[in-house]
């Protein structure tokens, strides 16, 4: 099974598995925390135009070990800005664990990769689909980097599950006209590799605050 955790802060509050049957083999089995709580530090607005559409391209790895969703993501995202580092690399300095990877040590050791290009990342509230098509077409069209995005199983339209659980994943393309993003979904699953999802569904599955918005220093 796969298992992970997304937590920011100390404060942070370790969820519960949602009621009902236990999750399938091919779900993972994890605790519901969210990547980053409602008050995180608000997000830079996009300082260029965008095109109406664009993707990058990336390694497609998938993950090699259940909880490492996340380190995989950073992984692919970082790709994008020329960093070349292994999921083990990441996932222990991102010190991955049982359940997974906390969202805060995520966050700093993504920044510190992203300081040496001149880059910097906060948070940016996925659920809000215009807020999510504007920041990631900054990302993706206007700097050309792919970013992760932590969703929650349940409302993935392209999962399918039927038991809840957090999620880490990466948005590499949209298209503004037809209101779509591609996505890499690194899980070693049916539902793992590449999707176009609309931006409706994508924000419904988005967590609060869970793209990893990235911006120029």
């Amino acid at each position: 099974m796969y298992r992970f955790r997304l937590i920011i802060g100390a404060a942070a509050t370790v969820g519960m598995l949602a009621a009902g049957a236990a999750p399938a083999a091919a779900e993972p089995a994890v605790q519901m925390t969210p990547l980053a709580p409602a008050d995180a530090s608000a997000e830079a607005a996009p300082k260029a135009a965008a095109p109406q559409k664009g993707a990058v391209t990336h390694k497609a790895w998938k993950q090699q070990r259940g909880n490492w969703c996340v380190p995989t993501s950073v992984q692919l995202s970082l790709r994008t800005f020329g960093v070349k580092v292994t999921q083990s690399t990441l996932a222990e300095k991102m010190k991955t664990e049982g359940p997974g990877t906390s969202g805060k040590n995520a966050s700093v050791v993504y920044n510190s990769y992203l300081s040496s290009k001149g880059y910097k990342q906060t948070w940016a509230n996925g659920q809000d689909a215009s807020v999510l098509m504007d920041r990631v077409a900054y990302d993706v069209g206007v700097l050309k980097k792919a970013v992760p995005l932590g969703v929650w199983g349940k409302e993935a339209s392209w999962i399918k599950a039927e038991n809840n659980f957090g999620h880490a994943i990466s948005v590499r393309g949209y298209d503004k006209s037809k209101k779509t993003f591609i996505i890499w979904d690194p899980a070693d699953a049916k539902y793992g590799g590449h999707h176009t999802v609309s931006a409706k569904n994508l924000a419904k599955a988005s967590q609060k605050n869970g793209l990893f918005y990235v911006s120029k220093k």
